[in-house]
C-alpha cells in the first residue's frame, strides 16, 4: 500500500519544536536524494533502482564523515537528532515496486492508502477478491484502526502478539504539525521526478495532488 503522509501521535504543545526539527532533518535528506536522481536518466530499471538506493546510502555516509565541509556535500548533513536511516527515502515507492512488477506483472494490486482509509470496507473486499478469499463482512473489522504495535509499550487492545511486535487496535487519532510552505515546495520538487517514475511503473495517472 502506498501513502503520501507522515503520521504520529504528537501533542499540540510540541508541534512547533517537532516541525522545526523535522524541517532540518528532512531538508538534508531531500538534498541527498536529489543528488542521486540523475541515475534514472537512462530509464527505470531494477539495476538503476539498486544504484539509486546505494547512491543515497553512500552519500549519507560520505557527507557525514566529511561533516559537509566540502562543497559537494553542501546542505546534506543532518543534525545529530535526526535518524540516520532517513524518512523521505522510504517514500520512493517506484524503487520498491519495480522488482515486484517485473516478477508478478499485472498480477500485483497496489492501493493508494488515502483511498483505503476513506473507504476501508470497500477496498478490503477488493483485496479479498484479488487474493481469492471467500466473501466476508468486513464492516466490524474495519470499524477500528489497526497497526503494528509493541504490546509492552502501547495501551491498545492487542489482537495478536509475539515476543516483539503484534497487530493492535487503537481508536486514538493522529495529530501532527503542518508542513511549512518552504518545506512543502522542497518535497514537491524532490518527489516530482520520483512520483513520475511510480506512475510509470504502475501505468496510472497521478495519484496525488499538491496544493
Amino acid at each position: 500500500m502506498i501513502r503520501n503522509s507522515l503520521k504520529g501521535n504528537i501533542s499540540p504543545s510540541s508541534h512547533s519544536s517537532i516541525a522545526i526539527t523535522f524541517e532540518h532533518c528532512i531538508r538534508s535528506e531531500l538534498n541527498r536524494m536529489k543528488s542521486c536522481i540523475p541515475i534514472f536518466s537512462s530509464g527505470l530499471t531494477v539495476e538503476n533502482s539498486m544504484k539509486y538506493v546505494n547512491c543515497v546510502n553512500n552519500i549519507t555516509i560520505a557527507s557525514g564523515r566529511n561533516k559537509c565541509e566540502s562543497e559537494e556535500f553542501e546542505g546534506m548533513c543532518a543534525p545529530v537528532v535526526c535518524k540516520s536511516s532517513g524518512t523521505a527515502k522510504n517514500s520512493f515507492y517506484a524503487s520498491q515496486l519495480i522488482e515486484w512488477k517485473e516478477f508478478f506483472g499485472d498480477n500485483l494490486l497496489v492501493i493508494n492508502s488515502n483511498d483505503f482509509y476513506e473507504n476501508t470496507e470497500h477496498y478490503m473486499e477488493i483485496i479479498a477478491n484479488f487474493i481469492g478469499l471467500n466473501p466476508y463482512d468486513w464492516g466490524p473489522v474495519t470499524s477500528h484502526a489497526f497497526n503494528i504495535v509493541n504490546p509492552k509499550k502501547n495501551s491498545v487492545n492487542t489482537i495478536t502478539s509475539s515476543p516483539g511486535l503484534g497487530i493492535g487496535v487503537s481508536d486514538s487519532g493522529n495529530s501532527y504539525p503542518e508542513l511549512s510552505p518552504e518545506v512543502r515546495r522542497e518535497f514537491e520538487e524532490a518527489f516530482a521526478p520520483l512520483n513520475d517514475l511510480l506512475y510509470e511503473v504502475l501505468d496510472v495517472s497521478p495519484l496525488w495532488e499538491y496544493y
